[in-house]
């Protein structure tokens, strides 16, 4: 038998992608970012997360997911109230560890966040 299948190789690359994720924010600032959401987000479970110094973490939960059903990959839109500027922003797949870059967003006091097509759940960062 090959060892190497359950050396926890998989489990392992994950976990340092995460490590090196995490390792951007200053995680004992972090408090929760009221008021940057919509009061809903239909279909989906959320957190939001500051540091208040311009950095944030959100994450979203496809609903699915708490019923134990079936969760198709969809695309996400939703409007965002962030100060005046602009953001790098980019999304995690907490299943496979991809981080992807997505569009410039760019905020006049509101923006619209679009998500590409993901399942179950995502983290979006900036």
């Amino acid at each position: 038998m090959d060892g190497r299948k359950i050396d926890g190789r998989p489990l392992r690359k994950w976990l340092d992608t995460f490590r090196k994720l995490l390792a951007q924010y200053d995680i004992a600032s972090l408090v929760p970012a009221i008021g940057v959401l919509p009061e809903k987000v239909p279909g989906y479970g959320y957190a939001a997360m500051t540091d208040k110094k311009g950095k944030y973490i959100i994450y979203f939960v496809d609903e699915n997911l708490f019923q134990v059903k079936p969760c198709k990959a969809r695309s996400l839109a939703v409007m965002l109230a962030l100060p005046v500027g602009k953001y790098n922003v980019q999304t995690f797949d907490p299943k496979s560890g991809k981080m992807t870059k997505l569009p410039m967003l760019q905020s006049d006091g509101a923006a619209a966040l679009r998500i590409p097509p993901f399942s179950e759940d995502i983290a979006v960062l900036w």
